[in-house]
């Protein structure tokens, strides 16, 4: 942050150039990996392969009744977690899109 004045991936990753001029060129790389959700060295995986994302769906009934959304959401995000978990991955945001009955976002 103190050299290139960035504090988020986003912000890295628009100042890669400047990262390549002050770090060595493995260093600046690996940087940027990070940056973009490339890293494979914390979860062991595959150098070439290259996952940013995941997801987790459901279809459930209707309710009104928020404490069963509650639970239904949480079952989804345990799903997720365990995803995750089997991936290998962590996560920084959770978006979450839901369907009403017509299947409209």
């Amino acid at each position: 942050q103190e050299v290139l004045g960035v504090r988020t991936g986003g912000e890295l990753l628009e100042a890669a150039a400047e990262a390549h001029c002050l770090f060595s060129r493995g260093r600046a790389d690996e940087l940027l990996q990070v940056a973009l959700g490339w890293c494979e060295k914390e979860r062991g995986g595959d150098a070439g392969a290259m996952q940013k994302g995941i997801s987790f769906s459901d279809t459930f009934g209707s309710s009104d009744e928020p404490a069963a959304l509650r639970r239904q959401l949480w079952t989804m995000c345990e799903g997720l977690g365990a995803s995750m978990l089997a991936a290998g991955l962590v996560g920084e945001k959770l978006t979450l899109r839901l369907k009403d009955s017509s299947f409209e976002v």
